[in-house]
């Protein structure tokens, strides 16, 4: 699913690492595919996805929350919170479609909470 990402800073220690707004919610990914040279303050289409070290835990969010939100935490990881539709999308601000969300399929038309180890973003 193509997003629309404006650089806002690379990393000047840790090459891969770029942080972008995309509907104004600012994030840091790990560049995972990059064809074309990118600068900053420039907008490109691109595709998210979860990186996660251990596994993926998915589960409902409590009955009175129905929270649409991104966390950042420690490390560059994130607690995701949204609506997963029927179709596998998790809105946070912005859609994302992983294909670890496959195995949640329960959890479809539910509002959500996960963590994951970082964002990957691929250009092009």
């Amino acid at each position: 699913m193509l997003l629309n990402a404006t650089i806002i800073s690379f990393n000047a220690d840790i090459e891969e690492e770029i942080i972008v707004k995309i509907n104004d919610v600012e994030l840091t990914c790990f560049i995972g595919y990059c064809p074309i040279k990118i600068s900053r303050g420039e907008s490109y289409p691109v595709e998210l996805s979860f990186f996660v070290i251990d596994s993926l835990d998915v589960k409902a969010q409590l009955d009175d929350e129905k929270i649409t939100e991104l966390v950042k935490l420690e490390n560059a990881r994130y607690l995701l919170k949204g609506f997963l539709s029927s179709d596998g999308i998790l809105n946070v601000g912005f859609n994302i479609k992983d294909e670890l969300l496959e195995d949640y399929q329960f959890l479809f038309g539910e509002y959500v909470e996960l963590e994951i180890d970082r964002m990957t973003i691929d250009f092009g």
